[in-house]
Protein backbone atom coordinates (compact mmCIF):
# COMPACT_ATOMS: atom_id res chain seq x y z
CA UNK A 1 0.00 0.00 0.00
CA UNK A 2 1.13 3.21 -0.95
CA UNK A 3 1.76 5.76 1.55
CA UNK A 4 0.62 9.14 1.81
CA UNK A 5 4.50 10.50 1.48
CA UNK A 6 4.57 9.01 -1.81
CA UNK A 7 1.37 10.95 -3.51
CA UNK A 8 3.27 14.33 -2.06
CA UNK A 9 6.70 13.41 -2.99
CA UNK A 10 7.00 12.22 -6.16
CA UNK A 11 4.07 15.65 -7.30
CA UNK A 12 6.68 17.33 -5.88
CA UNK A 13 9.82 16.35 -7.53
CA UNK A 14 7.53 16.64 -11.21
CA UNK A 15 6.49 20.45 -10.45
CA UNK A 16 9.81 21.43 -9.34
CA UNK A 17 11.23 19.66 -12.65
CA UNK A 18 9.08 21.46 -14.80
CA UNK A 19 8.85 25.02 -12.83
CA UNK A 20 13.00 24.98 -13.24
CA UNK A 21 12.70 23.95 -17.51
CA UNK A 22 10.39 26.65 -17.84
CA UNK A 23 12.60 29.23 -16.20
CA UNK A 24 15.69 27.42 -18.21
CA UNK A 25 13.71 28.37 -21.59
CA UNK A 26 12.51 31.26 -20.65
CA UNK A 27 16.06 32.70 -19.99
CA UNK A 28 17.25 31.39 -23.74
CA UNK A 29 17.64 34.28 -25.52
CA UNK A 30 17.40 36.58 -22.82
CA UNK A 31 20.39 39.60 -23.46
CA UNK A 32 21.00 43.13 -23.46
CA UNK A 33 22.60 43.30 -27.01
CA UNK A 34 20.59 45.02 -29.62
CA UNK A 35 20.92 43.60 -33.05
CA UNK A 36 20.78 46.04 -35.60
CA UNK A 37 20.16 44.68 -39.48
CA UNK A 38 20.49 45.46 -42.96
CA UNK A 39 20.19 44.53 -46.44
CA UNK A 40 23.95 45.29 -48.35
CA UNK A 41 24.19 44.68 -52.16
CA UNK A 42 27.95 45.57 -52.97
CA UNK A 43 30.47 44.14 -49.81
CA UNK A 44 33.83 45.16 -51.59
CA UNK A 45 34.24 48.28 -49.42
CA UNK A 46 32.90 46.43 -46.32
CA UNK A 47 35.91 44.05 -46.54
CA UNK A 48 38.33 47.54 -47.40
CA UNK A 49 37.28 48.79 -44.60
CA UNK A 50 37.53 45.54 -42.24
CA UNK A 51 41.34 44.89 -42.85
CA UNK A 52 42.11 48.69 -41.43
CA UNK A 53 40.52 48.33 -37.98
CA UNK A 54 42.13 49.93 -35.23
CA UNK A 55 41.86 50.31 -31.57
CA UNK A 56 41.16 54.32 -32.08
CA UNK A 57 37.89 53.76 -34.50
CA UNK A 58 34.75 53.76 -33.10
CA UNK A 59 33.28 51.60 -35.85
CA UNK A 60 34.98 48.28 -36.44
CA UNK A 61 34.58 45.66 -39.78
CA UNK A 62 34.06 42.06 -39.12
CA UNK A 63 34.08 40.34 -42.34
CA UNK A 64 33.67 36.11 -42.00
CA UNK A 65 33.99 33.68 -45.32
CA UNK A 66 34.70 30.23 -45.28
CA UNK A 67 36.86 29.79 -42.84
CA UNK A 68 38.27 32.87 -41.40
CA UNK A 69 37.65 35.83 -39.33
CA UNK A 70 40.56 37.70 -40.55
CA UNK A 71 42.84 39.06 -38.25
CA UNK A 72 42.47 39.20 -34.49
CA UNK A 73 40.82 42.93 -33.30
CA UNK A 74 42.24 45.20 -30.57
CA UNK A 75 39.98 47.27 -28.63
CA UNK A 76 40.51 49.06 -25.50
CA UNK A 77 38.32 48.81 -22.40
CA UNK A 78 36.33 51.54 -21.14
CA UNK A 79 35.08 52.28 -24.80
CA UNK A 80 32.01 52.08 -26.66
CA UNK A 81 32.62 50.27 -30.21
CA UNK A 82 29.81 50.08 -32.66
CA UNK A 83 30.74 46.68 -34.48
CA UNK A 84 29.47 46.07 -38.32
CA UNK A 85 29.64 41.83 -39.16
CA UNK A 86 28.52 40.76 -42.42
CA UNK A 87 29.51 37.37 -44.41
CA UNK A 88 29.90 37.08 -48.31
CA UNK A 89 29.45 33.41 -48.71
CA UNK A 90 27.60 31.35 -46.55
CA UNK A 91 26.31 31.59 -43.03
CA UNK A 92 28.02 32.18 -40.14
CA UNK A 93 27.73 32.50 -36.35
CA UNK A 94 30.12 35.42 -34.36
CA UNK A 95 30.62 34.09 -30.72
CA UNK A 96 31.90 36.23 -28.17
CA UNK A 97 31.94 34.43 -24.70
CA UNK A 98 30.41 36.33 -21.62
CA UNK A 99 33.57 37.13 -19.56
CA UNK A 100 34.47 39.58 -22.41
CA UNK A 101 31.71 41.87 -20.64
CA UNK A 102 28.97 40.25 -19.23
CA UNK A 103 27.03 38.81 -21.51
CA UNK A 104 28.06 36.74 -24.09
CA UNK A 105 27.39 37.57 -27.47
CA UNK A 106 26.13 35.79 -30.60
CA UNK A 107 25.16 36.89 -33.71
CA UNK A 108 23.79 34.85 -36.72
CA UNK A 109 25.03 36.03 -40.19
CA UNK A 110 23.69 35.82 -43.47
CA UNK A 111 24.82 36.70 -46.92
CA UNK A 112 23.58 39.73 -48.12
CA UNK A 113 23.47 41.48 -44.65
CA UNK A 114 25.64 43.70 -42.43
CA UNK A 115 24.63 43.39 -38.90
CA UNK A 116 25.51 46.29 -36.24
CA UNK A 117 26.28 45.76 -32.34
CA UNK A 118 27.10 47.28 -29.68
CA UNK A 119 30.41 46.25 -27.61
CA UNK A 120 30.81 48.54 -24.40
CA UNK A 121 32.39 47.45 -20.87
CA UNK A 122 34.87 45.37 -22.11
CA UNK A 123 36.67 43.65 -19.79
CA UNK A 124 41.32 43.68 -20.61
CA UNK A 125 41.59 40.07 -21.68
CA UNK A 126 42.38 37.55 -24.77
CA UNK A 127 39.07 36.47 -25.71
CA UNK A 128 38.42 33.63 -28.27
CA UNK A 129 36.08 34.78 -31.08
CA UNK A 130 34.35 31.46 -33.25
CA UNK A 131 31.55 30.50 -35.43
CA UNK A 132 29.08 28.41 -33.83
CA UNK A 133 26.87 28.07 -37.21
CA UNK A 134 28.24 24.85 -38.93
CA UNK A 135 29.71 26.50 -42.45
CA UNK A 136 31.90 23.58 -43.98
CA UNK A 137 34.78 20.58 -43.51
CA UNK A 138 36.86 23.39 -41.62
CA UNK A 139 34.59 25.10 -39.48
CA UNK A 140 36.61 24.27 -36.70
CA UNK A 141 39.38 26.63 -37.76
CA UNK A 142 37.27 29.52 -38.16
CA UNK A 143 38.64 31.14 -35.51
CA UNK A 144 40.08 34.55 -33.96
CA UNK A 145 40.85 36.47 -30.88
CA UNK A 146 39.62 39.96 -29.43
CA UNK A 147 42.39 41.44 -27.51
CA UNK A 148 41.37 44.29 -25.15
CA UNK A 149 43.92 46.44 -23.94
CA UNK A 150 43.55 48.98 -20.64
Amino acid sequence: MKKLRDYILLPAIILLALGLGFHLLKSLGETNLKVDQFDIIDLTDFEKKAKINQPSNEDQYIYARQWSWGDEITLRSGRKYIVHLATGDIAHSFHLPAKAMGDPVDVLLLPGQIYRIILQDLKPGIYPIGCTEYCGIEHNKMRTRLVVLE
